[in-house]
């Protein structure tokens, strides 16, 4: 599952929660999960609060290929 809020028109997005089942960690899930959000939506900002480096990794990895750091 994932949380976002949208602001801005939707032009930013805070992603305020991901839950991938244990099953389908280390598998690209996330990561796959995140970036097709991106790919639909184009937002030109993505913000998430945290310090969970899982996290902070997964928002690198699809943030770059989206063109959006």
């Amino acid at each position: 599952m994932l949380y976002t809020r949208s602001d801005f028109g939707g032009r930013a997005i805070e992603l305020a929660g991901i839950s991938v089942r244990s099953e389908y960690q280390k598998h690209d899930a996330g990561t796959q999960l995140v970036g097709s959000y991106i790919d639909v939506y184009h937002p030109e900002e993505v913000t998430a609060y945290t310090r969970n480096p899982s996290l902070v990794r997964l928002l690198e990895r699809t943030t770059r290929r989206g063109g959006i750091l």
